[in-house]
């Protein structure tokens, strides 16, 4: 299905990002940074758009209701959120990712590519995304669960 959970949270562990499966990056804007980056461009592909919309308008809400970090932010003006999620065991695999922008004191969903999310900005927090998506159950997991061999 791979709906963004209602309870999704981003955590700050002093984890390697490259060794999770879902994760965030916050990114601030650096006035003297301009970075060229080259490289393949990511598109989600294979998420129905509806559902797309649909999580992008729940991870508005949340972020705007202030309680999906665990620790507190401040975010100013052009900060930016960008969380990914690895969509590996579905049908088809993709990295879908989903970006906000903080503007007029509210975060808002935004189109970018990532990599364009370090040009002109200096990563300050990463870490794992809980309770991200709602996955569907694989069948060997219902076996396992089923007490099924």
């Amino acid at each position: 299905m791979c709906q963004v959970t209602n309870n999704l949270k981003l955590c700050s562990c002093e984890t390697d990002i490259d060794e999770l499966k879902d994760y965030w990056v916050y990114n601030r804007r650096e006035e003297d940074k301009m970075q060229q980056i080259l490289g393949l461009a990511l598109f989600p592909m294979g998420l129905d758009k509806a559902i797309s919309t649909n999580n992008k308008k729940r991870i508005t809400r949340m972020l705007n209701q202030g309680n999906c970090f665990d620790f507190e932010v401040k975010p100013l003006d052009g900060d930016q959120l960008h969380l990914f999620f690895d969509t590996s065991g579905l049908d088809w695999h993709a990295l879908v990712y989903y970006s906000f922008r903080f503007k007029n004191g509210k975060w808002q969903s935004f189109e970018t590519e990532p990599l364009l999310m370090e040009e002109e900005h200096q990563t300050l927090f990463q870490g794992e995304i809980k309770n991200g998506l709602s996955r569907p159950i694989q069948n060997d997991d219902l076996k396992l669960q089923l007490g099924a061999n």
